[in-house]
């Protein structure tokens, strides 16, 4: 088992009030805390020290963080939870999950980095699986099935082996992921189109590209800690 630094932290966006951040930092600790658990689970091997930046947002800010460098990455916690000392309390497991996402991410950049569409497909299919995993290990059978329903209907806990290889197919029939036998560049339009994160949408459609691709290697046998190092075009097998 690798030995992983604990994740740093520091606040964004100016002066915190001391008493959300007296509340907010042991739940942070621990939702970092559970993330390093699940790198090391999988064997993840990061050759730098991770960063997360702490935000606070708008209730309607559709994303939970970001991260694009293999170092740096941001959580975003919306104000009614910053505000309401009981809400608070219910942040530390989908903080341990999306820090686990963003920082899985970052492990990624260590190896590729680049703006085409199959890379960014591949990279959120290993950081939703990773993200998946400890979901199952932290949540119980309610919370699960309630977590369950984002990655709804393309992907289900009870049939992950079965991979759609024909919408993986229908993608490249598409022409909107490959064109002429390279990888598309992310355009604004593209992105939009495969990974907007749109409100009452379940999984942007490139996302759900990446985690089959993830789950077939994975039920082929192959482990998370491998597939992070894999190429794009290995991972989501188009075999440009």
């Amino acid at each position: 088992m690798t030995n992983i630094p604990p994740i740093e932290m520091r606040w964004g966006g100016g002066k915190w009030p001391r008493a959300p951040k007296r509340r907010l930092r042991p739940i942070l600790d621990t939702a970092f805390g559970l993330a390093v658990d699940g790198m090391e689970a999988f064997g993840f091997e990061p050759s730098e020290p991770k960063c997360a930046t702490v935000w606070c947002v708008g209730d309607r800010c559709p994303d939970a963080g970001e991260s694009d460098n293999s170092t740096d990455f941001g959580v975003f916690i919306p104000f009614s939870y910053i505000k309401r000392p009981r809400k608070t309390k219910e942040l530390t497991v989908p903080l341990s999950l999306m820090t686990l996402h963003e920082v899985t991410h970052c492990i990624r950049h260590e190896y590729f980095y680049g703006d085409d569409l199959l890379e960014r497909a591949a990279s959120e299919g290993i950081s939703l699986f990773a993200e998946k995993s400890l979901a199952l290990a932290v949540l119980n059978g309610s919370e699960q099935h309630e977590y369950q329903a984002h990655f709804s209907p393309v992907i289900s806990i009870e049939a992950e082996g079965q991979v759609m290889d024909s919408f993986l197919d229908d993608a490249i029939e598409e022409g909107l992921m490959i064109t002429q036998g390279k990888p598309q560049s992310a355009s604004d339009d593209l992105h939009e189109l495969w990974f907007a994160n749109t409100y009452g949408c379940p999984m942007p459609l490139g996302n759900q590209i990446g985690m089959l691709a993830v789950c077939r290697l994975i039920d082929a046998g192959a482990t998370l800690s491998e597939v992070i190092k894999l190429p794009a075009e290995d991972i989501i097998g188009f075999g440009i």
